[in-house]
């Protein structure tokens, strides 16, 4: 496992930074563009269809908020370990997070097919706008 770990105090401060900030900027950057293309394609649907998109962008944005709880925890907890050449602990915790992130998952994603209907409900919208927001909810979860 040595072999993979990235050692940053060795090194320019300034190329360090950017070479670990660009694929924290490049994942950033992808999931705009993913919105701004699914906003794009569906608004030539019309603007209900970009209404309920607009909706479940709400949840959408909730379930990456808390996908980063785990995702920071996992970080600070490896990468503490790494720096107190502790690589067995470090192992154990990411081990222990990946688990814990795939169970997060399955209990969101169960969570947010099976109450669609009340959770988009919430928004008070009218009943055909609601239902292309629970169909498109259902499709990205």
């Amino acid at each position: 496992m040595m072999q993979y770990v990235k050692d940053l105090t060795h090194g320019s401060i300034r190329g360090q930074l950017v070479r670990l900030a660009l694929p924290v900027m490049g994942s950033s950057f992808v999931q705009m563009a993913y919105s701004f293309t699914d906003m794009a394609w569906v608004g030539s649907l019309g603007s209900k269809s970009v209404a309920a998109i607009g909706a479940v962008g709400v949840l959408t944005w909730t379930s990456n908020s808390l996908a980063l709880i785990n995702k920071v925890g996992a970080e600070v907890n490896v990468s503490q370990c790494i720096g107190a050449q502790r690589m067995d602990k470090a192992q154990a915790y990411a081990s222990h997070n990946l688990t814990l992130a795939l169970l997060i998952s399955v209990v969101w994603t169960t969570l947010i097919w099976t109450c669609a209907v009340p959770l988009i409900g919430i928004f008070g919208m009218e009943s055909d706008v609601t239902q292309l927001s629970v169909e498109y909810l259902r499709v990205v979860s």
